[in-house]
């Protein structure tokens, strides 16, 4: 757990928030499991959270998720939510707090002046076609801007989808450490494990690009909402930096925990047949992605090369360059995300480098 060594960045708590897909005790606070113990004197201590706080438009437009509260509706509510989230985020008194699903209206008139009374600097990034983005936002006199990159993962022919990644490279004012937040939403589609793993694949290409060119490597941590359960091959694919695709179809990717079979099933009219094939390295290839998840130093830019026939790891086998370990490992059967149906564990926070311990 927490490191006895002071030159380390540590983090007291391994916070990953859960997604405010309410339950009906969502009127008291919340128990938390505290994975090391607080020492006063380690002026390298720091506190990171994330949190996927659920999108109001989603709220509205998907209320059949939420059945359990019909009793309870006003708790769906934007203002009665958002006074909870709010009063969270002032009890973690994170250092560090990545949050997902930010609806942009919302930012705008409440997250960002809240945030920033309360001495964050915040960094967001929308969805370019839909109504949220994420936030990293960071404690003015703990930590400062290096740099911010912002990753678009939209591809009009193979990944016709929103989502981004959002990265900030972090100084730790006390100790002169580096930290690379990273922080992202995976699409939903329970179907489309292969624009999962193309979302994914992009931004540890990025991680890996800021780590290469940096004099001192930064610890990293990549945190956010990648609907894939702790099992699956994507999650797998992160913790061991290696996954071979052979006999692996789209739908599995993830292993969501999902009714095929619901009239709700919006994704299951326009995706079922692409969910049902093998996923495979000439699809990443023609969305840009190298297999290796790295980007070509000489045009920076995600390039796509096709294995060559002395390479000695089959044209199936993907694999990054960036040491992450689960901040829950042992805990995963613990749930981040309820619904009427279900409870999920969704949300993760994944750290690594020689500089980081929980």
């Amino acid at each position: 757990m927490a490191s006895s060594s002071k030159s380390k960045l540590r983090s007291a708590y391994a916070v990953c928030r859960h997604s405010l897909r309410m339950s009906s005790s969502i009127s008291g606070g919340r128990r938390w499991n505290q994975l090391a113990e607080e020492t006063a004197d380690d002026s390298s201590k720091f506190r990171l959270s994330s949190w996927n706080i659920l999108a109001q438009d989603y709220a509205d437009r998907c209320s059949h998720l939420y059945g359990h509260l019909a009793s309870k509706k006003q708790l769906l509510n934007w203002p009665v939510r958002w006074t909870k989230i709010s009063d969270e985020i002032k009890e973690l008194d994170s250092d560090v707090l990545c949050l997902q699903e930010v609806q942009s209206s919302c930012y705008e008139s409440e997250v960002r002046p809240f945030l920033e009374r309360l001495r964050y600097k915040c960094r967001y990034l929308q969805k370019r076609n839909l109504p949220d983005g994420s936030l990293i936002a960071f404690k003015e006199g703990i930590f400062k801007k290096v740099l911010t990159k912002e990753i678009h993962m939209w591809h009009p022919d193979k990944c016709p989808t929103g989502q981004i990644g959002l990265l900030v490279l972090l100084e730790h004012v006390k100790s002169g450490k580096m930290i690379l937040v990273s922080t992202t939403h995976l699409v939903f589609n329970p179907y489309r494990g292969d624009w999962k793993l193309k979302q994914i694949m992009e931004i540890l290409a990025e991680i890996h690009e800021i780590l290469r060119n940096s004099r001192q490597k930064p610890a990293v941590v990549l945190c956010g909402d990648l609907n894939s359960q702790p099992h699956s091959s994507l999650v797998q694919f992160l913790l061991n930096k290696k996954f071979d695709l052979s006999g692996i179809r789209a739908r599995d990717i993830a292993q969501q925990d999902y009714d095929f079979s619901s009239q709700y099933n919006y994704y299951g009219r326009r995706h079922s047949h692409i969910g049902r094939v093998e996923v495979d390295n000439e699809f990443l290839q023609s969305t840009g992605l190298d297999k290796n998840s790295t980007i070509d130093p000489e045009v920076k830019t995600t390039k796509s090369r096709l294995p060559e026939s002395s390479d000695p790891e089959p044209s199936s086998i993907i694999s990054h360059q960036v040491d992450l370990n689960n901040a829950y490992k042992g805990a995963e059967g613990d749930k981040t995300a309820v619904t009427s149906d279900e409870a999920v564990h969704v949300d993760y926070i994944l750290y690594g480098g020689e500089e980081l311990s929980v």
